[in-house]
């Protein structure tokens, strides 16, 4: 008897609230993850418990399917090729070890992350939902009692954090606890719940984590068929179309709300911060296009690049202190070809293939149960992050789950697809063509031959 490693999406609460030890265990590594330890670089714990859980299910049957999905084979391949670009870059330039086994631990903490979460899936749908769920409340539980963080000076970065904000704030984790939520609202109510979760976030000045609130509130308002089944996807394009108004509008809307002098000064510093990052990394890329400038380390040419960018820039960025860092570009894409070289690129690349290629089955033809809501938000972050973010220690998670959602929602699609198709019968009737003949007037066959 085979097993589907993903069964087709179901609304049955029973299933989702069914305290197995995998849902418990899950539920806990989202609560404590947040913890921090230091082994090379920093490490989360949910990232530890991940690798062990990939180690443990890899070898599993439901494994075997994973590691044949298409998706994720693709992905596999392109993070082989990155590697292989950030070993030969490493090499070229003559990274220290201390720099470079950060920037191959940080590929491989990505990777077994998303391996693990996958195979949890695999093993055990509902056991998302509790990691989710665990991974908000755990995440608002730590920055207010245990950092003893403010609500509204925290919300975007844990602002005590060192300058590379190796946390985020408040959001992330009231945004990953409200998707798990939902499911047991009303829709209507479910999307205004995000909603309005977007338009704190643009008060709050945290634009793009608005945009993905509003962008998931229109998907929840617009589905069909309630919270058992429905979908988006045979909606008439007048309603798809005033989806995206709607949520263009709503942007708009925040933006302009949310205009005083200091939301104001922030965008402006952040805008210019971006485009003298952009100017930085895309010289330094037309000048060693191939062969990239090694892991972490600070590069003498990207120094100088940025010395005569901030000379061009003048006033604007007089202040900005000179890195040669290649995060400095502010994008996972182009970091990683910054730092790997063209060959260090392929994973993010293909990454960002696959997320514009997953929105029509992930956004709109996926049936609404309670974990659609969860992997909408880890779809959009990773979706806005590949091209905004800069690849540290913040996005590794990201990146994994982003990645888990596209893996898991292929694995749910074709396990559909088959439950569809009519299986044929074990043993095919026989046909007498004897009785298929058309018969004549004496009861004798017409065939002559």
């Amino acid at each position: 008897m085979t097993v589907d490693p993903i069964a087709p999406p179901s609304p049955a609460v029973e299933r989702w609230l069914k305290a197995s030890p995998i849902s418990v265990a899950s539920l806990l590594l989202g609560l404590f993850g947040w913890i921090q330890t230091t082994f090379v670089a920093l490490l989360y714990l949910e990232e530890s418990f991940l690798l062990v859980a990939a180690v443990v299910l890899v070898f599993s049957q439901q494994a075997r399917k994973v590691l044949a999905e298409p998706v994720f084979r693709r992905l596999f391949i392109a993070f082989l090729i990155t590697m292989t670009g950030y070993i030969a870059s490493d090499l070229f330039r003559g990274s220290l070890p201390e720099n470079y086994l950060r920037g191959w631990g940080r590929l491989i903490l990505t990777m077994t992350s998303f391996l693990g979460i996958t195979l949890l899936a695999a093993r055990e749908p509902q056991s998302i939902w509790w990691f989710a769920l665990g991974r908000g409340i755990g995440g608002v539980l730590s920055l207010k009692f245990v950092e003893h963080l403010h609500l509204f000076g925290s919300w975007k970065y844990a602002v005590d954090q060192s300058a590379d904000f190796s946390s985020f704030g408040f959001a992330e984790y009231v945004g990953s606890a409200l998707a798990a939520l939902v499911w047991f609202l009303p829709l209507r109510w479910a999307a205004l719940a995000f909603f309005v979760l977007g338009a704190f976030s643009f008060h709050l000045d945290f634009r793009y984590h608005a945009g993905i609130c509003m962008l998931i509130a229109c998907l929840l308002f617009f589905r069909t068929g309630g919270r058992s089944g429905g979908t988006a996807a045979r909606l008439p394009v007048v309603r798809l179309a005033l989806i995206a108004t709607l949520a263009i509008s709503a942007l708009v809307a925040g933006y302009k709300l949310s205009e005083d002098p200091g939301a104001v000064g922030r965008r402006a510093s952040s805008d210019v911060s971006r485009l003298f990052g952009l100017k930085v990394g895309f010289q330094a890329l037309f000048e060693s296009p191939l062969i990239g400038y090694g892991s972490w380390g600070r590069s003498n040419e990207i120094a100088a690049i940025e010395e005569s960018v901030k000379a061009e820039m003048g006033p604007a960025v007089a202040a900005r202190p000179i890195t040669g860092l290649a995060a400095i570009v502010h994008s996972e894409l182009f970091q990683s070809w910054l730092e790997g070289g063209v060959l260090g690129a392929a994973f993010f690349l293909m990454f960002l293939i696959s997320l514009l290629g997953a929105f029509p089955r992930l956004g709109l033809a996926r049936p609404m149960d309670p974990l659609l809501p969860v992997l909408l938000y880890w779809y959009l972050f990773a979706s806005w992050e590949v091209v905004n973010a800069p690849f540290g220690a913040n996005s590794r998670m990201h990146i994994a789950l982003g990645a888990a959602a596209l893996v898991i929602s292929a694995m749910e699609s074709r396990a559909t697809s088959r439950r569809e198709v009519p299986r044929p019968s074990a043993v095919p009737d026989r046909v007498d063509r004897r009785r298929e003949r058309p018969r004549g007037r004496a009861g004798l066959t017409t065939d002559r031959r």
